[in-house]
């Protein structure tokens, strides 16, 4: 028999053993976000897969070696990866080996000598008020399939705007709507946002017309049964306004949009509004100051040589 298909039946015996207690761990102790677990097996099968090609296997963490991450970062970054997908990978790597010296004991290679990626600096995309009327046109138009998709669309943009919720915590159950709503946020901790009375207006105009009544807000009808809208299936409906308006469009926006509102508010604070969408350092929200500002414009406008 040849050794080769040994050592790969060997690795095949081995898979997700410690990986697979890191997932484990990070899944019901440290209580981890399901799309960062989903992120930690993209990472796993790409890290995987190159150090087989060095016929190593990183569920003996032991033989990992800074010279292996470095080369990794260069494959990867050869492969016209961008540094927010090469440093995720990195992310995984530094908490699997974390995970491994600091939980397991093992001697393995200090996660802090992994350096990320430098980061390019961040492009704010928002909506002007042109662009807000242009969504709102679309989200109106005769191409979606019924009048209560066009109203539960219409729902989700002003919600957006009005609030500046990610798409995962888009998933509001009714009996938690109220002018101060409780919804899950990142990381699964509880936060709260306000809801004005014109949008809860709108919000119950939606309940009292859906077809499909059940707990959750956005719901859908799938296989026979009611399920809540999923995250994918709310960013396809934006990506669909996308295509058509050939402007990016998409739920995230709408929170660089409500950022950028509350900015334009002469008593509204920078610690307001870090409050406000849950950022823990005020730095990350510090990335909205000068974006669409009018002050910052009568300034430099006010130069006269």
């Amino acid at each position: 028999m040849n050794p080769t298909d040994n050592y790969i039946d060997f690795i095949i015996l081995l898979k997700e053993i410690m990986v697979g207690e890191f997932i484990q761990y990070s899944l019901h102790v440290r209580w981890l976000w399901e799309k960062t677990i989903r992120g930690y097996n993209l990472s796993y099968k790409a890290f995987s897969n190159f150090m087989l090609n060095l016929w190593k296997d990183i569920n003996d963490p032991t033989v990992i070696t800074i010279d292996n991450v470095n080369q990794f970062i260069i494959c990867q970054k050869l492969k016209w990866n961008c540094w927010r997908t090469v440093n995720s990978k990195l992310f995984f790597l530094r908490k699997y080996l974390w995970y491994c010296k600091y939980i397991k004991d093992m001697d393995v290679l200090e996660p802090q000598k992994i350096i990320p990626c430098k980061k390019e600096d961040r492009k704010i995309w928002y909506h002007t008020e042109e662009k807000r009327r242009k969504i709102l046109d679309l989200v109106n138009k005769w191409y979606w399939r019924t009048n209560e998709t066009i109203l539960r669309n219409k729902l989700m943009v002003y919600l957006l705007l009005y609030t500046g919720l990610r798409v995962w915590e888009m998933n509001l159950k009714i009996d938690d709507i109220h002018k101060t709503t409780q919804i899950i946020g990142k990381w699964k901790k509880h936060r709260f946002t306000y809801i004005k009375s014109e949008l809860m207006d709108m919000i119950n105009n939606y309940i009292d017309k859906r077809t499909y009544k059940w707990e959750y807000l956005f719901n859908t009808m799938y296989k026979w049964r009611i399920h809540k809208l999923s995250t994918q299936t709310i960013e396809k409906i934006f990506e669909r306004m996308w295509e058509t308006l050939w402007f990016r469009v998409n739920p995230h926006s709408f929170r660089h949009t409500y950022a950028t509102e509350l900015l334009k508010i002469p008593w509204c604070s920078i610690y307001d509004i870090a409050t406000l969408l849950w950022h823990k350092d005020i730095s990350t929200t510090a990335i909205y100051l000068g974006v669409d500002s009018k002050h910052l414009m009568d300034v430099q406008f006010s130069l006269n040589y």
